[in-house]
């Protein structure tokens, strides 16, 4: 994912080393869970699910469309 969206950051949070109120504060039901933020509000939130390859491509797809949001709002 990085090497296609190289400027946007990325951070891994293990669930297991945070307070649990941490982790349901952020609406974290299932691992993996993605959340992508512009400006500091969700964009979009994928939930594990589906095979690999369709996971990728989803949280590509929603990657893309918030980089595009954020250009926007620039």
């Amino acid at each position: 994912m990085t090497s296609k969206f190289p400027a946007v950051p990325l951070a891994f949070i293990d669930v297991n080393a945070v307070p649990s109120a941490v982790v349901s504060g952020a609406g974290v039901t299932k691992m993996p869970t993605i959340v992508v933020y512009v400006k500091g509000e969700i964009a979009g939130t994928y939930v594990a699910g589906e095979s690999a390859p369709t996971a990728v491509l989803a949280v590509e797809a929603m990657v893309e469309k918030a980089v595009k949001t954020a250009k926007a709002a620039k």
